[in-house]
């Protein structure tokens, strides 16, 4: 068999091969013996091989769109001592909610209006600063393909058709990127991927890229670790959707991942996903906190018990004091409940 490592940069799929085996086949001679009918080269693992196919698809798709964006005009005035986060827990856009079941209504649209009205109240609130950060915590995508299921197979409910969902996915993030081109002078996108959509959200994060492939303001980490992070002077901040791994561990995860950061810094914070709802822990040298989303619960954790809130927030950090200042929006605010 083969081994197939793929990588995708700018448009192009590279795949590095090593030899794990070959077979033979045989055909029947004209004297009834057995004979090589050649060589057949045994490929690499059906997961291998969809990985190889999902990277060429996703380069396909993006390269429309690469360049699109212009360099948009920088803030006049920034305070170059200042990062602004904003976390954006799991929006599970393409979910559908029935109110009478599930508590609340909700489908595609519901979720794009929200996300971006969420976002421009909180950067209206928002200082001039040097850098900004949009951290997509994960699940950006209710599910991952047209079968309506999670990347592992799990059914969930959904609103639409996948294209549908890719499309109002990519326009929301780019409008929020927009959005905060005008009020910090660089903004870093963290695209991370989720239990959710672990393919689209390689692929959210390939058009990104791809679209402000121009804009050297716009800076997007298609990087497809569980674990992102940024240093911003003093401060050293780590981005997770948070499955599969125990939160208690950040600390030290974030402590072996950059340990020279670690060294430099006196802050030193986990932003979190996937559990819909706010806990703040310290652990010896971090804080790890869990944040809601903006979405309501589907049929399944309605009737299994789940009432988490439903926020957004915007964090001020300074190169030198840590966090100073959060702004917070709630869905009420939202939709005027």
């Amino acid at each position: 068999m083969y081994e197939t490592r793929i990588s995708v940069s700018m448009g192009t799929v590279s795949t590095d091969r090593s030899p794990r085996g070959v077979s033979s086949p045989r055909r029947i001679g004209p004297d009834g013996e057995r004979v090589p009918s050649g060589q057949w080269v045994k490929s690499k693992s059906d997961a291998d091989s969809r990985l190889e196919m999902l990277a060429a698809a996703i380069t396909a798709a993006a390269e429309p769109v690469r360049g699109v964006k212009d360099p948009a005009k920088a803030p006049a005035v920034i305070d170059s001592d200042l990062l602004v986060v904003v976390p954006m827990g799991d929006p599970h856009l393409g979910m559908h909610a029935w109110a009478a079941e599930a508590g609340a209504n909700f489908d595609l649209e519901i979720a794009e209006q929200n996300l971006i009205a969420a976002v421009e109240h909180l950067i209206d609130l928002a200082p001039p600063a040097r850098e900004g950060i949009l951290g997509n915590m994960g699940d950006f995508f209710h599910a991952d393909g047209n079968a309506a299921t999670t990347t592992a197979g799990t059914r969930v409910d959904v609103d639409t058709r996948q294209a549908k969902v890719y499309r109002a996915g990519v326009r929301t993030m780019t409008r929020a990127i927009d959005l905060m081109l005008l009020k910090f002078e660089t903004v870093h996108v963290k695209s991370l991927i989720g239990n959710h959509d672990e393919n689209a959200a390689t692929m959210l994060a390939t058009c990104l890229s791809f679209l402000y492939e121009r804009e050297p303001r716009v800076r997007v980490d298609c990087s497809p670790a569980k674990f992102l992070y940024h240093r911003f002077g003093k401060n050293l901040l780590g981005f997770t959707h948070g499955n599969g791994v125990k939160h208690a561990q950040l600390g030290a995860i974030m402590a072996c991942d950059r340990a020279e950061d670690w060294g430099e810094t006196l802050e030193r914070h986990f932003y979190v996903g996937h559990v819909h709802h706010d806990r703040l822990v310290e652990v010896p040298g971090c804080t790890i906190e869990t944040v809601r989303t903006l979405a309501p619960k589907d049929a399944w954790h309605a009737a299994s018990g789940y009432r988490s809130g439903q926020d957004m927030k915007l964090d001020v950090w300074h190169r030198q004091h840590g966090r100073i200042s959060r702004s917070i929006v709630n869905v009420r605010q939202l939709i005027g409940g």
